[in-house]
């Protein structure tokens, strides 16, 4: 018995050290400080842009309780609803980035204040600050470097943030006034669709204005102004442009000014959604152009700034003279707010964030509900069902 037990184990022995030495000749090791055989991921360019909205979001949030309750109850759900299109964006990225990786700065390092604070004036202040992060000339410019996955999401985000500043000017906030950069589009492709769905929208308000009256009639005729400038500026970028059609059909008559109204709503979304639609594209053909070394700029397509002013102090011009109004909402400013004269470089992305402001605003001021941007809403919920439930009942076993 002795022997076979001493037998076993010198065999045992045998196969572990003939196991290990060919790893150890081949240089494998086996401590904590063993190098990973697998190399780890790159980080998603999209991450980024995308993190860095999500912490101006978060500092909006985080300012809101210094404002009044009324303008809180408006801004809260579409904010929320916002940061969490961002979180969701940032979990689907390949690796994935949790809102807490990278630096994200304090709540306040932004702008927005570390605590509540007492509501008025103050409170507004560090609202606005914290809403308008970002979205000076230099920050809508750099939004053509944002790479085509993330575009969309930012470019809506960007715009969201544009629109509900103005509510925190109506509460009584100064806001700075929003940057005209030049009307331009990426490609002439994107521009021919730009120009047929502003000369649709534009009919329609032309339209709607000859049935209204009051501010409501300066709102929307404003808007077209707007829709009118981009139109001018951005038809030189698409070879043989037709003539502008005499009109276009509309989804139902309009007779009343509530049909008016209901005409201005329903084309201003569709028209919402037009714009964001084109942030991707633009951002890919930004992208191949500056992979081909073209030049962008266009002496041609560059332009003068138009008068954003439907309603409010960022806009230019409000319609009510109301708080906002002051040097900064002047119309034809060109400045960033600051002083400093914008970019002369065409920004793309910046010409579909303006246009999407002015639709949406007007489009709130002729009675739309506030809404967050498409792109930005919670996905649908979908009630669960049940394989064996009544509305879907179990196939019959095969007989």
């Amino acid at each position: 018995m002795g022997t076979k037990g001493q037998v076993g184990v010198t065999r045992r022995a045998v196969l572990v050290t003939a196991g290990v030495m060919p790893l150890a000749a081949c240089g494998i090791r086996f401590e904590s400080d063993a190098p990973s055989f697998l190399p780890t991921p790159s980080p998603d360019p999209a991450g980024p842009p995308i993190l860095a909205e999500r912490v101006r979001v978060a500092d909006v949030l985080a300012a809101l309780p210094g404002a009044p309750a009324a303008l809180q109850e408006r801004l809260r759900p579409v904010h929320t609803a916002q940061l969490g299109a961002l979180d969701r964006a940032l979990g689907a990225l390949d690796p994935p980035v949790s809102p807490t990786d990278g630096t994200s700065p304090p709540v306040g390092a932004t702008g927005a204040p570390n605590s509540a604070g007492p509501s008025g004036t103050s409170g507004l202040a560090g609202l606005s600050a914290a809403e308008s992060a970002a979205l000076d000339a230099q920050g809508l410019a750099d939004l053509d470097a944002i790479v085509p996955r993330a575009a969309r999401l930012v470019v809506a985000s960007h715009a969201q943030r544009l629109v509900l500043l103005e509510l925190v000017a109506d509460a009584g906030a100064r806001i700075p006034a929003t940057p005209r950069l030049p009307w331009h589009a990426a490609s002439a492709d994107i521009a021919r669709g730009l120009v047929g769905d502003l000369r649709s929208a534009a009919y329609g308000l032309e339209v709607a204005a000859a049935h209204l009256d009051g501010g409501r009639r300066r709102i929307v005729l404003a808007c077209l102004g707007v829709f009118r400038d981009a139109e001018t500026h951005l038809g030189p970028l698409v070879p043989d442009l037709a003539p502008r059609p005499l009109g276009y059909a509309l989804p139902r008559p309009v007779a009343t000014a509530e049909d008016a109204l209901a005409l201005t709503t329903g084309l201003l979304e569709r028209f919402v959604g037009g714009c964001l639609a084109a942030a991707t594209p633009t951002a890919v053909a930004r992208r191949d152009a500056d992979r081909s070394g073209r030049s962008e700029t266009s002496e041609a397509a560059a332009s003068t700034s138009g008068p954003d002013g439907v309603t409010g102090g960022a806009a230019g011009a409000r319609t009510d003279g109301g708080p906002g109004a002051g040097p900064d909402a002047t119309p034809g400013l060109g400045t960033d707010g600051r002083g400093a004269p914008p970019p002369t470089t065409p920004a793309d992305a910046a010409t579909l964030v303006r246009l999407t402001r002015i639709a949406e605003l007007t489009r709130l001021r002729c009675g739309g509900p506030l809404r967050p941007l498409p792109g930005l809403a919670p996905p649908p919920a979908v009630p669960p069902t049940s394989p064996l439930s009544p509305a879907s009942p179990a196939s019959p076993p095969a007989p």
